[in-house]
């Protein structure tokens, strides 16, 4: 069981954490794969909903493009 000092004590050292990222960081932490945000070569890794979803989307208009003429 976890008590309320060692809490504390986690949530204070992952506010420090995250205090030194900046906007952009923060906006990009959305987008990042939760499992392996980083490549091996410091490259951001996009979620796979995101991608799966951005390619679902561009097939969709593709499709009512294409039966729309």
């Amino acid at each position: 069981m976890v008590t309320r000092g060692q809490m504390q004590t986690e949530l204070l050292a992952a506010y420090r954490r995250r205090k030194q990222d900046g906007f952009p960081e923060f906006l990009l932490r959305g987008v990042a794969d939760p499992l392996q945000p980083l490549t091996e070569t410091k490259r951001r890794r996009f979620h796979p909903l995101l991608i799966t979803g951005i390619v679902l989307a561009l097939v969709s208009l593709a499709t009512a493009l294409f039966f729309s003429r």
